[in-house]
């Protein structure tokens, strides 16, 4: 499993023409990621849901819902499940669930292009002044209220 997520996570941190950096940062962010699962499960200010496709595990999203700001720390999709409208229907559900009259951000690295796509889908757009050392791109989607009657 770790070399699956470690698959899926590695087009998040390739830097073009840097591929032996971004292997062994693959490698550290593995590592977090597993890490803040486990932190994230046992943490009731933190959302956990995970994708299926055939009664398994195919990835998960991890939000973090506290002081009046919810932030998506990771979407992961594994390996052979992109495309498959699972991630569509994950992040439906997290902010549906997260996002409810309150504004949820996220970070993005500048080189993650599907990623910024997919993001922007959801109605997240680039904070101004947003980029953290060049490499890292903060993102925000505004709250959505509903109407009432």
């Amino acid at each position: 499993m770790r070399e699956r997520i470690a698959a899926a996570l590695h087009p998040a941190v390739v830097v073009p023409g840097f591929d032996e950096i971004a292997h062994a940062e693959t490698e550290q962010i593995v590592a977090s990621v597993e890490s803040a699962f486990r932190q994230a499960v046992s943490d009731p200010r933190q959302i956990v849901l995970v994708a299926e496709e055939d009664a398994r595990a195919c990835g998960f999203l991890i939000i973090d819902g506290c002081d009046g700001l919810a932030e998506l720390r990771w979407i992961v999709m594994l390996p052979g499940h992109l495309g498959t409208g699972s991630a569509h229907r994950l992040m439906e559900a997290g902010l549906a669930e997260a996002g409810r009259g309150r504004p949820v951000s996220l970070v993005v690295t500048i080189y993650n292009e599907r990623a910024i796509r997919f993001f922007r889908q959801f109605g997240f757009e680039t904070v101004a002044g947003g980029a953290s050392a060049g490499r890292v791109l903060r993102m925000r989607r505004p709250p959505v209220l509903r109407a009432v009657g």
